[in-house]
């Protein structure tokens, strides 16, 4: 079929709005069939269809009243219905939007409230009738203030059940609890046991448990202020109340005291042979102290080290930084290669630069050679540059090109190309250099997209084939039909999957678990089929099998699928 020219296709365009009884908005103007045109519907929404699935027989307006205003109708009419189960009825001026806007309604106890219309499947209309109005929470605190005995303290007032309220306890005590822990306890934490004077007493009775005595001065603060004690052995220490709870106040009666731990390490130090160095004292367990070794190194060990079994000396235990040094200059020896001029040997993880016994600049972190691995890259075949090279070599003798822009960054990243069919096509180096090639479309061409549903994994799926047969193996795995697109340009049929699996994702839909294997990442929930088929109309125009009208549109006798 010839065709048509632009301006006719604007025409024609133009007169399918009519026929929808849309109207363009202030400036919009017709570009091509693939520029969205703002249009406003026949029901007042602003929409921007493309002008190409207008003119494939789509709507304009992809909102749902105005793409679907049968189902629409059916669910407003199930609202009413529900409104009308609980006894409630429309407030004057009130009407029926969408399942999210609230909709005021009376109840059948004369309440004013405006429920969502999705939430009344699983609940009533009224706050007040569910026991979720402040008021009614107000009267079950007061209510539970009564039975406590309390009352609420001058100028008190309840606010709402995270705010604390005053109130005075059945014994005269002022307290602040919050509403909805008095579901569980008292409103008094001195009725409870759990004030401060109450922690005091409890501490003072654990110290004379302990038989250690407060020392002059010391005062009680809180469980978590530490408080001067002189322990049954005459030793001063300072425990924090709450850890008296389950161990003793003393750190140097249970050998954590640092004098202690300071003659176990130089016990230590005495047993490997060394000695402290000139000047040297210890200060803590993770402060170093210098030493000479039995071999006469200086080091400089933390204590805490030794007391974990480890040695005082890293030379004698192969760990210096300086034999490191010499172990990496003599394999850099041993490859043939020398160091290049200003380079330095910095740590083992530190590049240094080289020059390799074949000539080449390269850079290996000591710690590679020390695991046996050669300095060169190039030598070794592992060169960024002559990978480079050799990919732009594979592409030219493919009859490929690079995409205008396009940059090579290494084998695992997608270059974009323009292969020698003139299609656009993103390979990934490593795959041509493994002899691939680079066009997915001259391989196979996708030419339909189709939306399947699975009843009982309660799935939905979007895909696209080459072949009726991919639609024929679904259907046989437990998947029903719901429309198809023939007829679609491969790179149309890729970008639109694409679209439709973002749009899934955007809104939370996550692929289903239970259902088949194959193919289970271009799944989502099932409610997620209608905005999808939506938007698949929205770009595509009408399918040419739609499951819900019984239509088959342009399709061969062997491609016709039962409903």
């Amino acid at each position: 079929m010839r065709k048509r020219s632009a301006r006719q296709a604007a025409a024609a365009f133009w007169a399918r709005v009519g026929e929808l009884g849309a109207v363009p908005e202030p400036g919009s103007a017709y570009i091509n069939t693939k520029t969205p045109v703002p249009l406003t519907c026949r029901n007042g929404h602003n929409c921007a269809p493309l002008p190409e699935g207008v003119l494939r027989g789509g709507g304009v307006c992809p909102r749902w009243a105005c793409a679907r205003p049968a189902q629409a109708e059916k669910v407003e009419a199930a609202f009413l219905a529900l409104v009308d189960r609980w006894g409630a009825e429309l407030a004057p001026g009130a009407r029926f939007i969408n399942v999210d806007t609230p909709v005021k309604l009376i109840c059948q106890l004369g309440h004013p409230c405006a429920p969502r219309p999705a939430s009344l499947k699983r609940q009533g209309p009224c706050v007040v009738c569910g026991g979720k109005d402040p008021k009614t929470a107000e009267g079950r605190f007061l209510a539970r203030v009564h039975e406590l005995g309390a009352k609420l303290a001058p100028g008190a007032r309840y606010v709402n059940s995270r705010t604390p309220v005053q109130l005075i306890c059945r014994r005269g005590h002022r307290c602040a609890p919050l509403p909805p822990s008095l579901k569980r306890q008292g409103p008094c934490p001195v009725c409870a046991d759990r004030d401060r004077k109450t922690a005091e007493g409890r501490f003072l009775a654990r110290v004379y448990e302990v038989k250690a005595t407060l020392a002059p001065g010391a005062k009680y603060v809180n469980n978590r202020t530490p408080v001067q004690l002189i322990c049954r052995r005459g030793h001063r220490c300072a425990p924090r109340p709450a850890s008296l709870k389950r161990q003793g106040p003393c750190p140097t009666c249970v050998q954590r005291d640092s004098q202690v731990a300071k003659a176990d390490f130089l016990k230590r130090v005495k047993r490997f042979g060394a000695r402290l160095a000139p000047g040297a004292c210890y200060v803590n367990n993770r402060t170093p102290v210098r030493l000479i070794c039995a071999e006469g190194h200086d080091c400089a060990p933390r204590p805490a080290h030794l007391q974990q079994g480890q040695g005082p000396c890293q030379k004698c235990a192969r760990n210096d930084p300086s034999a490191a040094k010499t172990e990496f200059l003599e394999r850099v020896t041993a490859f043939g290669a020398r160091l290049a001029p200003g380079a330095s040997y910095v740590g083992t993880l530190t590049p240094v630069r080289l020059i390799c016994a074949k000539g080449h600049d390269c850079a290996p972190r000591p710690a590679h050679l020390q695991q046996g691995q050669g300095p060169c890259q190039k030598c070794a075949r592992n060169d960024p540059a002559a990978a480079e090279t050799e990919f732009l070599a594979r592409v030219a003798a493919l009859g490929a090109q690079l995409a205008p822009g396009a940059t090579y960054i290494n084998r695992h990243t997608p270059v974009p190309l323009i292969c020698k069919n003139e299609h656009r096509c993103a390979p990934s180096p490593g795959s041509l250099q493994q002899g691939q090639g680079p066009c997915g479309e001259c391989v196979v061409a996708f030419d339909r997209l189709y939306l399947v549903v699975h009843s009982r994994a309660g799935a939905v799926k979007v895909g696209i084939a080459s072949q009726p047969a991919r639609i024929d193996n679904l259907c046989r795995r437990g998947y029903q039909l719901v429309a198809v697109w023939t007829g679609l340009t491969h790179t149309d049929a890729v970008a639109t999957e694409k679209a439709v699996l973002a749009l899934w994702r955007g809104l939370g839909a996550e692929p289903v678990a239970e259902a088949p294997r194959d193919g289970r990442t271009e799944t989502a929930p099932q409610q997620y089929r209608t905005v999808a088929r939506d938007m698949l109309i929205t770009r595509l125009g009408a399918p040419d099998y739609d499951s819900e009208d019984g239509t088959e549109r342009n399709l061969p006798t062997h491609e016709l699928w039962s409903a």
